[in-house]
């Protein structure tokens, strides 16, 4: 049997929700929950933005060969508190070929995001790892890896007491930014 409204309160009709209004509920909490994942999640929204390293680095040299020459990265990870600096020198094996061989090089220490440059040795680790390296040009798309066994150069501060793997750059040049804008899959 349907509810009567008594007749002290008289029945108001319902409104139906408007599409519009519906979609306003949802967004708000959807855009926290988007704000969350982004800052919580390792990976997300904690590294260097790309505009914060290009920042770091000096500007990029006019080089004949666009992509022979030396590329550097220079990034904080918030996750491991981390700084890294990669260098990788690119030379061609043969003139006009797109083989390449040289080094990469990544310098390392824990540290604060204000600290871009190594600190005073405090006990936390800084160290400097090498590694030679090849790699080729195919389709727009550069790869340069570590080859044979990486070597500890130096370990300014801390105790290094871990494996390496051996770094893997892949990715494209932006000829206008004169960048290599690469992701470094080393397996690890």
């Amino acid at each position: 049997m349907p509810a009567t409204p008594p007749p002290s309160s008289p029945a108001t009709p319902l409104r139906p929700r408007t599409a519009t209004a519906r979609l306003r509920r949802l967004l708000g909490p959807l855009a926290l929950v988007g704000f969350v994942l982004a800052t919580w999640t390792p990976g997300l929204g904690l590294a260097s933005t790309v505009a914060e390293q290009r920042a770091r680095l000096p500007p990029p040299a006019a080089c004949q060969d666009p992509i022979a020459g030396i590329w550097k990265s220079h990034s904080y990870d918030q996750v491991f508190r981390d700084w890294t600096i990669f260098t990788l020198v690119v030379e061609r094996s043969e003139p006009g070929k797109d083989e390449f061989e040289g080094s990469i090089t990544n310098e390392s220490w824990l540290a604060e995001p204000h600290e871009s440059s190594p600190p005073q040795c405090r006990g936390e680790l800084h160290y400097i790892v090498s590694m030679d390296a090849q790699g080729s040009f195919r389709d727009g798309r550069i790869d340069f890896w570590g080859v044979g066994t990486w070597r500890l150069e130096d370990v300014p501060c801390g105790s290094f007491n871990m494996g390496y793997n051996l770094d893997h750059f892949s990715g494209q040049i932006d000829p206008e930014l004169m960048e290599f804008q690469s992701v470094n899959n080393d397996g690890g």
